[in-house]
């Protein structure tokens, strides 16, 4: 019964990260994979996804599946088999109750973490990247034995998920080396389930132009950002992934422990987000922190009450500076005006605008040209629309200076 009332809780705590993305409303590149549009990520997750879009409700459908697995995954740090089979409960000075005590530690390490909070529920690689790394990182604390008794071919394939789930599973590469390496499997196996997966990945990406623009395009924005600016970003995310208490002691556990594996994986993710900064990369640190709050529970003990409030403060803090992104909702109001008929001609929009667009309409969308006037029913202009008459039009005035223009009846 107390296990049910807990799943019950995090489910709640899960609808409602849920339910906050939900009222920022779709971004540009929850779009992408709501609609399958073939980049920036390999195929597998936005494939799945994509194939829902024929749900009344899919964007809410997602937002609750990816909340629900990033929150319920605390039950695969909290779960007694796999955790009695870490080197950190086989602590002779650890007695049951203290094991406890450190074991509510490490769950609300990962349930109070501040990008948990703020990409919970976000349709984005990023927070199932973060579960893959974490089995891989849970795998790689557990005894070579204990690693041993799940199939060499069951944990290839995961790591196969993972590379075609998002392009960032590569930063966890050292932690797969370092779980393959110790397998008593022969080394031309570890080569294929470790390489051979690697391969296929620049195959699809080699016969994928779009991707390849997408890189470049994403590491060219760093550009004019100075290196002030980019290390003060990196700093920034590594806070936000642990709290600010779980990034400072697990990097001291991953460094007291002499864990090559975990700090390596730890300087690959620094080394991305500085030369390709996003917010949401932030749930990225976060499997490598929980790994490194393990190794610092092994040799230390801490207080379950203090812990735990410093951690919650801490989310606080960063909670109280997360503001939802208005210019989302933009979308939603604009087109939730427009009749939207259906072979009554295209909706045309002047300025830039993202895939949101796309997915909040339901016919099809076009860039503003006048000599397209005669086939639009209706026209938005993000910016100004050069050349439009306004005469025959009827002209409705929305936030950020926006103009939305529906013919006049005849």
């Amino acid at each position: 019964m107390q296990r049910i009332l807990i799943i019950l809780l995090l489910e709640g705590y899960a609808i409602l990260l849920a339910g906050m993305q939900g009222v920022a409303g779709v971004r540009t590149d929850e779009a992408k994979y709501l609609l399958n549009i073939p980049y920036p990520h390999p195929p597998f997750a936005r494939w799945i996804i994509g194939q829902t879009e024929w749900m009344t409700y899919q964007e809410m459908f997602w937002r609750i599946v990816f909340a629900t697995i990033l929150v319920q995954a605390v039950w695969v740090i909290w779960s007694g088999s796999l955790c009695h089979e870490l080197k950190w409960f086989d602590r002779a000075h650890h007695d049951t109750k203290s094991q406890l005590s450190q074991k509510i530690i490490l769950g609300f390490s990962w349930l109070l973490s501040a990008a948990l909070f703020m990409e919970g529920g976000k349709i984005m690689m990023a927070p199932l990247t973060a579960i893959q790394g974490l089995i891989l990182v849970l795998f790689f604390l557990k005894d070579r034995e204990a690693s041993e008794a799940i199939s060499s071919f069951w944990l290839g394939l995961l790591w196969l998920v993972s590379l075609f789930t998002a392009y960032q599973a590569v930063l966890f590469l050292p932690i797969v080396i370092a779980v393959f390496w110790r397998m008593r499997i022969p080394v031309f196996h570890k080569l294929v389930y470790v390489g051979g997966s690697l391969v296929l990945l620049a195959i699809y990406t080699l016969t994928n132009p779009l991707v390849i623009a997408s890189m470049i395009n994403a590491g060219g924005q760093q550009v004019s950002v100075s290196f002030v600016d980019r290390l003060g970003g990196v700093i920034d995310l590594w806070m936000i992934g642990g709290s600010v208490v779980v990034s400072i002691l697990s990097v001291l556990g991953m460094i007291r422990a002499k864990s090559i594996p975990l700090i390596a994986s730890l300087i690959l993710v620094c080394a991305y987000i500085f030369f390709a900064h996003r917010a949401y990369y932030s749930v990225l640190f976060l499997p490598l922190l929980i790994g490194g709050m393990i190794l610092f529970l092994e040799e230390h003990t801490l207080p379950l009450g203090r812990s735990v409030g410093l951690m919650a403060v801490m989310l606080l803090v960063f909670v109280q500076q997360y503001l939802f992104d208005g210019s989302q909702n933009i979308t939603r109001d604009v087109l939730s005006k427009i009749p939207q008929e259906i072979r009554a001609g295209d909706i045309l929009i002047a300025g830039p605008f993202g895939h949101q667009w796309q997915y909040a309409s339901r016919v099809p969308l076009r860039r503003y040209r006048p000599e397209l006037l005669s086939q639009a029913q209706a026209v938005v202009c993000l910016k100004s629309c050069e050349g439009f008459d306004e005469s025959g039009w009827e002209k409705q005035e929305y936030a950020d200076g926006i103009l939305v223009f529906l013919p006049l009846p005849d």
